[in-house]
Parts: C-alpha cells; sequence; structure tokens
C-alpha cells in the first residue's frame, strides 16, 4: 500500500511519503521502482507550489530594485539585487543573471553585464531573455560576428525563438539588407507585438523610400507605446516620412512635439524649419493642403 501525505503551509508545501510493501510480494527491485515514482510525484507536486512562491519573492525584490534605480539610488538598486545572487541564482533559468546584467548595462559598466549575462547562458534552459539581452550589448557594441553566432546557438537551443527574429531583423538592418530586415521583423511580430520589431519595420522601409509605408508603421506604434512619440531618432524619421509624403502639418508637430520634451538640438530645429518652408511653399503652389 502506498501513501503519500501532503502538509500545507503557508509559504511551503512538505511532503511526507511513507511507502508499505504488503505481504512480502515486492521485492527490491520493485520497492526502488517504487520510490523513484513517488519522488517524481513529490517533484511534480511541491515544486510548482515552492517556485511559486519564488515567483512573488522574485517579483518583489525586482520591483524594489526598479524603484530604487528610478529614484536615483543606482548603487543602492544595484547593491540589493547583486545580494540577491544565493537567493535567485540556482532557481531563476537565468532570469537573475539577465536584470542584474541589464541593470549594470543600463549604467554602462558593459563589462559586468557581459561576464553576468554569460553566467546566465550557463543556466537558462527556457529562458530566452538572457540571450537577446546579450545580443543587444554584442550589437551596440559592432561585435557583429559574435551576435550572429550567438543567435545561430539560440536557434539551436530554443529552436522557436521570436526574439531571434527580432535579432535577425536587427542584425540585418545594421548590415543594410533592410528587405531581409522587414521579413525577420514579421516574423517575430508572428508570436507577439514586439515594439522593437514594428519599429524595425518602419525604419528599413524609410530606407527603402517606402516613405508612405513607413509613416504608417510608426504612426501605428505612437497610437501602442505613446513613448515612442519622444524618441529622438525615430520621430526624426517619422516626419521626414511625413513630410516626403506631404503630411507637413503632422511633421511640424511631431517635431515639435520633441521640443516641448525637451528633446531637441540644433539638427532638429533647422528641419522642422525646413519642412515649414516647404509646407509654406506647397500652399502658395496650391498643393497644400
Amino acid at each position: 500500500m502506498l501513501i503519500v501525505r501532503f502538509i500545507g503551509g503557508r509559504q511551503m508545501r512538505i511532503c511526507y511519503l511513507s511507502v508499505v510493501c504488503w505481504k512480502r510480494r515486492y521485492d527490491r527491485g520493485c520497492r526502488t521502482s517504487i520510490c523513484f515514482l513517488l519522488t517524481a510525484i513529490l517533484l511534480a507536486t511541491v515544486v510548482p507550489y515552492a517556485m511559486a512562491d519564488v515567483r512573488s519573492s522574485y517579483n518583489e525584490d525586482i520591483r524594489m530594485v526598479f524603484m530604487l534605480e528610478q529614484s536615483g539610488r543606482v548603487q543602492e538598486a544595484i547593491t540589493l539585487w547583486e545580494k540577491m545572487d544565493n537567493k535567485y541564482s540556482s532557481v531563476s533559468d537565468g532570469r537573475y543573471e539577465d536584470e542584474l546584467g541589464k541593470l549594470y548595462a543600463r549604467h554602462s559598466n558593459y563589462e559586468a553585464a557581459e561576464k553576468v549575462f554569460h553566467k546566465g547562458l550557463s543556466k537558462s534552459t527556457k529562458y530566452t531573455g538572457v540571450y537577446y539581452s546579450l545580443f543587444l550589448l554584442l550589437l551596440q557594441s559592432e561585435r557583429l560576428d559574435e551576435a550572429i553566432a550567438l543567435v545561430d546557438k539560440g536557434f539551436v537551443r530554443f529552436g522557436r525563438w521570436p526574439e531571434g527574429h527580432l535579432a535577425k531583423a536587427q542584425l540585418a538592418l545594421k548590415k543594410g539588407e533592410y528587405e531581409k530586415s522587414i521579413v525577420e521583423a514579421k516574423e517575430a511580430l508572428k508570436y507577439a507585438e514586439y515594439f522593437p520589431a514594428i519599429y524595425n519595420v518602419a525604419y528599413a522601409n524609410f530606407k527603402l523610400g517606402r516613405y508612405g509605408d513607413s509613416a504608417e508603421v510608426y504612426g501605428d506604434l505612437l497610437k501602442k507605446d505613446p513613448a515612442f512619440s519622444i524618441d529622438r531618432d525615430g520621430v526624426v524619421m517619422y516626419a521626414l516620412s511625413l513630410a516626403h509624403t506631404r503630411r507637413y502639418k503632422e511633421a511640424i508637430d511631431a517635431l515639435k512635439n520633441l521640443e516641448k520634451h525637451g528633446v531637441t538640438d540644433g539638427d532638429i530645429k533647422i528641419l522642422t524649419s525646413e519642412i515649414e518652408d516647404f509646407m509654406a511653399k506647397a500652399e502658395k503652389r496650391g498643393q497644400y493642403p
């Protein structure tokens, strides 16, 4: 007779197993098999409870780190998260290292970020985020061969990897392969609404001279995430695309919105002035609005 008792607690689940073999019918091999079976049951039942508690604690801790960082207490945030190594490193499937690496990278400690990303790679079995984070670091530092090798490794390891298609799109954009970039970005978008992938499609269309398509895609992106309305390079691309399609007023409004939020420089002021001049001339010729 097999008896499995589960005792529930608030923060943990304690599993007590007792195995009773009746009438000596079970030999040693059978008893061993039963023990293996019960171990599997234990892991399948108890681990999800434990991981749920870990996830809850993890989310609370990373939220605290983010709040410290946002309030300007960057070193406190880094120190706090570094101290969590023993708590999360062995159970987070690379997530802990991913967050620590991104924290380092956001504050320009790229050497430390790369080191911890590699540590996360060695632990990741299903979590793909740390691969993509390291890819972005390599891409930013112009180490394209290493970035390509990492993406290939990610596809071999995970098979289905939406962020991998986004990475391929960004690599293609970097290399001037704009059509390929659009194809890969759209492949990523089949899985999820990745805003960087949408941005990628807008930029690639712009570089191909498809200004109407670029303006439409970036305009849709602005509706989904207004934060892109103060992305300097994105808005400049958007304004130029609008101007090329004679949507001068919209282009000027987009650029002036940058200035309103303190995102401005001499080049933006010159561009705004030039588009205003184009609009005035078009109005005189009766070509606008």
